[in-house]
């Protein structure tokens, strides 16, 4: 009995994902605001011809363009804002 009540206090723990995992196994389709492109996949890396992302760095032809802000779950999906150089924000929704 000890080792099933375990079990179920350890479950919750076990099911979560980490940001990161989030980032990479998601495909990001675009919401509102600021724009980067229609759809980006962070796990090939790309978003686009010319871009490409590092961390939480989005480069395009090696010049910075936009820095992921924050990444958060909302109802049933995860949404991430990015915010451009210039200061603009923008939304992206997991598809």
């Amino acid at each position: 009995m000890k080792k099933l009540y375990c079990l179920l206090m350890l479950l919750p723990f076990l099911s979560c994902r980490s940001d990161s995992e989030v980032l990479l196994n998601s495909h990001w389709k675009w919401g509102e605001s600021y724009r980067l492109w229609d759809g980006i996949d962070f796990k090939e890396g790309k978003i686009a011809e010319g871009y490409s992302i590092e961390n939480d760095t989005v480069y395009k032809d090696g010049e910075v363009k936009a820095v992921i802000d924050s990444l958060w779950y909302r109802y049933d999906h995860y949404m991430v804002q990015i915010r451009s150089t210039e200061g603009e924000k923008g939304l992206y929704f997991e598809k």
